[in-house]
């Protein structure tokens, strides 16, 4: 429980870091909006993780994110 809780919060920071300074409202729009990135294949985030919760599908959907602002 500890460890999903940790991946939700990095995939949040992680969103947030992948938005413009001053517009981090963008992370939580993502989180909710139909997606064609990260293999979400036009689905939104939340969706995603409920539809499949297993800790393995997180932990790479928060690499897959993280990548983008490497």
């Amino acid at each position: 429980m500890v460890e999903r809780m940790g991946l939700l919060l990095g995939l949040h920071k992680a969103l947030v870091i992948l938005t413009p300074a001053g517009h981090q409202g963008l992370a939580d729009e993502w989180f909710k909006k139909l997606i064609h990135l990260w293999g979400l294949n036009g689905a939104s985030i939340r969706p995603y993780i409920l539809d499949d919760p297993s800790t393995e599908t997180l932990i790479e959907l928060v690499r897959q994110i993280r990548s983008e602002s490497d």
